[in-house]
C-alpha cells in the first residue's frame, strides 16, 4: 500500500468535509507515527464508516472507537488489527490485538450514548445493557475485553454493580431478562458472560474490571500496561 501525506490521507477519509471527528484524527494522526500507519492501513474502511456515518451521534460513536486504537498504539508492545474477523460474517469485536506479541485479545468498544435508555436508568443499568449488547461479540479461546465510554463518569462502584446485577440475574434464571435482549436463556447469557475477560472505562487512569468466572482471564502485565497508558505521550513505546 502506498504511502500518503498526511494532507492524502485525511482528503481520502473525510473528502473535504470539516467536523470534531476530522480534527481530532488529524491530531492523532499527525502526533503518532504508528497510528498514521494503522489510519493508511485501514483508509479505506474508516472511510466507509466515515460516509455511513449520518448523525453527530454516530460520529461520536466512529470517533471513541478510532481513538481507541489510537490509545493502544501509544505502546509499542500493542499491535492493532481492525475488525480483522469481519469475513468470518458474524458478530466479531472491533479490534484483534497482541501484546508482547506473544499475547493476543479482543477488544470491542461502545459508547453508551445519551438517549439509548431511560433518564432514569442508572449507571449501572446502563452498563448492564451495553453488556448484554456487546457479550455476543465475544469469540471462544480468546482474551476478550470490553472497553467502555460514556457521556459522564464510569467509576468502579458502578462496573461492580452491572456485573454483580448480571451475575445474580443469571443464577436466578431469569430468562424473560436476557430473552428481551437476544438471548435464547439467562444460561445462554451466561456462556457468553465467562467469554468476557474484563472491562475497561477508558479514563485518567483507566478504570478496569476483571472477571472472575472467565475462562481467559488477562495477565497482570496487560492489565499494568492498560493502567499506564494515556494521551501524554509519557508512557512507554510511544512514537
Amino acid at each position: 500500500m502506498s504511502r500518503l501525506t498526511f494532507n492524502e490521507l485525511l482528503n481520502h477519509i473525510f473528502e473535504g468535509k470539516t467536523h470534531f471527528l476530522a480534527a481530532e484524527f488529524e491530531t492523532w494522526v499527525r502526533s503518532s507515527r504508528r497510528y498514521k500507519a494503522f489510519a493508511e492501513t485501514y483508509r479505506d474502511k474508516i472511510r466507509k464508516k466515515h460516509r455511513l456515518a449520518s448523525t453527530d451521534d454516530a460520529l461520536r460513536d466512529l470517533e471513541f472507537e478510532l481513538e481507541i486504537a489510537y490509545w493502544l498504539l501509544q505502546d509499542s508492545r500493542f499491535e492493532v488489527e481492525y475488525e480483522a474477523l469481519a469475513a468470518s460474517k458474524q458478530r466479531a469485536p472491533d479490534f484483534t490485538v497482541r501484546f508482547r506479541v506473544n499475547t493476543r485479545l479482543s477488544v470491542e468498544v461502545t459508547r453508551i450514548r445519551a438517549g439509548a435508555s431511560s433518564q432514569t436508568d442508572s449507571t449501572g443499568q446502563k452498563i448492564m445493557n451495553a453488556i448484554c449488547e456487546k457479550a455476543g461479540q465475544m469469540p471462544p479461546a480468546s482474551i476478550n475485553l470490553l472497553v467502555l465510554g460514556m457521556d459522564g463518569d464510569i467509576g468502579s462502584d458502578d462496573l461492580a454493580s452491572a456485573t454483580n446485577g448480571l451475575r445474580l440475574m443469571v443464577e436466578r434464571k431469569d430468562d424473560a431478562y436476557f430473552t428481551r435482549r437476544g438471548y435464547e436463556s439467562a444460561a445462554e447469557f451466561g456462556k457468553q458472560f465467562r467469554r468476557l475477560s474484563g472491562i475497561v472505562v477508558k479514563s485518567p487512569p483507566p478504570v478496569i474490571w476483571v472477571n472472575p468466572q472467565t475462562k481467559h482471564p488477562v495477565p497482570n502485565d496487560l492489565i499494568n500496561a492498560l493502567r499506564k497508558l494515556d494521551d501524554s505521550g509519557n508512557n512507554q513505546g510511544r512514537s
